[in-house]
């Protein structure tokens, strides 16, 4: 046991003792509820507490199910045991239940070392040099290892670390487990280094990631003096390596090999001193270094014959995972069987499902084609591949069908000057009001020089006003360049720098940075005098191709320094044609203006329902963060489209469970990872309402996959590619000269 002394815990050798065993009698019960009960009193067993300061850390129970059939239940604790110990704990029952039929004393082989007497020596040994030595390799190894890896969770992940666990089994068939046994051996390698190559290949394919952590552990029983002990000798360590553009399966595996066999030397450095010397942060959130293990199991253990019996191992899925993915192998009887563990508080079991199932895939094409390029190995079934790519690809550029989008405006403004065309707080704003504030403005910057490729900055808050400042924008054939007001000076010094506009225009006084740049500042909440010295351009209303700039959309500068991403008409044109196909909207319809300025799909927001008559609800500053009062404005509106981020859209479901928004008919989900239960949730708070979950970087035009929710669905996916917008993508980066 391992009582503590002034807070430091050491170990008492307890004297040998005898201890009951206790036999637990479900005989009479019906055979399937019998089964029930015995799995579940093996999983309570496994479940029951130790108390490490008083012990027994070894339990036993046995279940009887009938006169030939029994379940013996041994429990102990990982303090005092490992895998390969259980091995050890079987073969030594087995010897002594043979002598007790025999009715002999029991005569075990007398052990060279105690457990105690090795952990003294290894104390002593792994001190000064050695533990330098040591340590000092893997933070050689794992400095700037990366932390996180991209894998595919369902959501952000919990505050504190849960265990939660899933499963999904492998079969891996005989001839692959044969060849990549052989090729393994070609090659001085393991089969177990050949799964982890394969593995670390399905993660960089997967994830766009070359260099990634895998964690393993290692058994340390590197003494013959200590391979007959039962103890904890374990320890876990970190195998950072690279998969490289070119690569081939077998420069994979030799590298693996390498590492492995490297990593095997240095094994006993301590995990927890590795993670100090590399100055890790300790998170209650997620283990340090390691999402992903990968574990040889071996044969399980307790493969030693019992006299006269038949005996086997009795599974207890205690449905535990300690880390975001575990991928455990077993060979029992020559069979070999994959088991890939998932956290379930992290993963949606499709998603893993999917994962498992490329494993799958790819073990199989390694098996056949070892030599190929590991970016040509196949990780999808054909059918898969089908479903995926059931659309012929295809490579011209999307023509515009029908009116631009701002003659499609521009329609509605003469046809229907009275209808509303933005709603903020109590005020509605005409058609026919948005026309004359937007041709004023535009024929302004028409004489400030504005036309195409040529751009106009606008700062200001979400109001009619930002409205105005794109339709004129784009009405003067020029290119919108939203800017945050709430963004850095410094950021917004070098935003105007690089895109060069001919005028600034703003909601309020200026930021002062912009007083040095030569750019004309227009404030929008002011009258717009005519600029006297400027003439009047030959064309006002100047001839537009599909291909000139329509935005510039700055990225968030998570990876770096932010870049403008340079968006021509015809993409966007493509993306408003597109959305209207997917959710058909009409003069009746309102749609909600949450997203900022900065996030492309507020372009959208702003423009795509002024294109079929219908209007703009904007909600007052900061609005979007209070749902009761989003709710209110819904319903005195009337909104039928709204676009959440999930963060915001889980505060809106959880504050209006009683209040649901009946007149929302599409609900757009976009921006960040859609989970399941979230999906359903929004069943109740918005009742009837299409569920989209889009999906698409900056650079290629708001949208480039989208699915829609079906309430019978397993997992959310980005779905297929959008049917005009992934081949209207266009976009160039802004350059420190301005446009480019």
């Amino acid at each position: 046991m391992f009582p503590a002394r002034d807070g430091v815990p050491y170990q008492e050798v307890l004297p040998a003792s005898r201890f009951a065993l206790p036999v637990d009698d479900l005989a009479a019960l019906a055979p399937e509820e019998r089964d029930r009960e015995a799995a579940r009193r093996a999983e309570q067993a496994a479940q029951e507490r130790f108390d490490l300061a008083r012990g027994p850390l070894l339990r036993a129970r046995v279940l009887r199910l009938s006169d030939a059939e029994h379940i013996l239940l041994l429990t102990l604790h990982h303090i005092i045991s490992d895998g390969w110990s259980m091995a050890v704990l079987w073969r030594e029952v087995a010897a002594l239940y043979a002598a007790g039929l025999r009715g002999e004393v029991a005569e075990l082989a007398p052990l060279p070392v105690q457990y105690v007497d090795y952990a003294a020596w290894l104390d002593r040994w792994l001190r000064g040099e050695v533990l330098q030595r040591l340590v000092g390799y893997w933070t050689e190894q794992l400095a700037d290892a990366p932390v996180d890896l991209p894998l595919p969770y369902r959501g952000p992940r919990p505050a504190v670390a849960t265990s939660r666990g899933g499963r999904i089994e492998l079969g891996l068939g005989a001839e692959v487990a044969r060849r990549l046994h052989a090729l393994a051996h070609h090659h001085g390698a393991t089969l177990f280094m050949a799964l982890v190559a394969a593995l670390r290949v399905l993660l960089a394919r997967t994830m766009g990631q070359g260099d990634l952590c895998i964690g393993t552990v290692v058994a340390n029983r590197d003494r013959r003096e200590i391979e007959g002990l039962i103890g904890m000798f374990v320890n876990t360590i970190v195998l950072r390596g690279q998969v490289r553009g070119g690569d081939r399966f077998v420069d994979v595996l030799a590298r693996e090999r390498d590492l492995m066999l490297s990593a095997y030397a240095h094994a006993h450095a301590p995990f927890e001193q590795v993670v100090d010397a590399l100055g890790l942060e300790r998170r209650v959130d997620r283990m340090p270094l390691i999402q992903v293990m990968c574990v040889d199991q071996g044969d399980g253990g307790g493969t030693a014959p019992l006299a006269g019996l038949t005996s086997e191992p009795f599974r207890v899925d205690l449905e535990i995972e300690k880390f975001d993915l575990t991928v455990s192998t077993f060979e029992r009887g020559g069979v070999h069987e994959i088991v890939v563990g998932y956290n379930a508080d992290l993963f949606e079991h499709a998603a893993v499902a999917a994962l498992a199932a490329r494993y799958e895939r790819l073990l199989t094409e390694i098996a056949e084609r070892p030599e190929q390029a590991v970016s040509q190995l196949a990780l999808l079934a054909p059918a898969e591949r089908a479903a995926l790519f059931e659309e012929p690809a295809r490579s011209v550029a999307w023509q515009p069908r029908g009116p631009t989008v701002m003659a499609q405006i521009e329609r509605w403004m003469a046809e229907a000057p009275g209808a509303p065309a933005i709603l903020w707080h109590d005020t509605a704003i005409s058609y026919g009001a948005l026309d004359a504030r937007s041709a004023a403005l535009a024929a302004l910057l028409r004489r400030r020089g504005l036309g195409p490729e040529r751009t106009v900055a606008v700062i200001a808050e979400r109001s009619p006003l930002q409205i105005i400042a794109l339709v004129a924008t784009l009405r003067a054939g020029g290119a919108h360049v939203p800017i945050g007001p709430e963004l850095p000076d410094e950021r917004i010094a070098w935003m105007v720098d690089e895109t060069a506009p001919v005028a600034i225009l703003c909601d309020g006084p200026p930021p002062a940075v912009l007083a040095r740049h030569a750019a004309a500042v227009i404030r929008l909440d002011e009258p717009w005098p005519e600029p006297p010295d400027l003439p009047a351009p030959d064309d006002p209303v100047p001839a537009v191709s599909p291909d000139a700039l329509a935005y510039i959309i700055y990225t968030s500068g998570s990876t770096g320094r932010p870049k403008g991403v340079m968006i021509s008409r015809r993409s966007f044109e493509a993306q408003v044609h597109w959305i209207q196909g997917v959710c058909p909207l009409d003069a009746r319809d309102r749609l909600f203006q949450l997203s900022s300025a900065m996030f492309d799909f507020s372009i959208e927001e702003m423009l795509w329902p002024l294109t079929v008559g219908g209007a703009v609800v904007l909600p007052r500053h900061r609005g979007e963060l209070e749902p009761t009062y989003l709710a209110e404005l819904a319903t005195r509106h009337a909104a039928t489209v709204v676009h959440f981020v999930p963060s915001l859209l889980r505060i809106v479901v959880d504050a209006c469970q009683a209040t649901p928004w009946t007149t929302i008919k599409h609900l757009i989900c976009g921006g960040e990872a859609l989970s399941l239960d979230l999906a359903r949730a929004c069943e109740a708070v918005f009742p009837g309402a299409a569920v989209q979950n889009p999906y698409g970087p900056t650079e290629a035009t708001i949208i480039a996959t989208c699915w829609r929710y079906q309430p019978d669905a397993e997992a959310v996916l980005i779905g297929h590619p959008v049917s005009c917008g992934s081949a209207a993508c266009s976009w160039r980066a802004a350059t420190s000269r301005g446009r480019g």
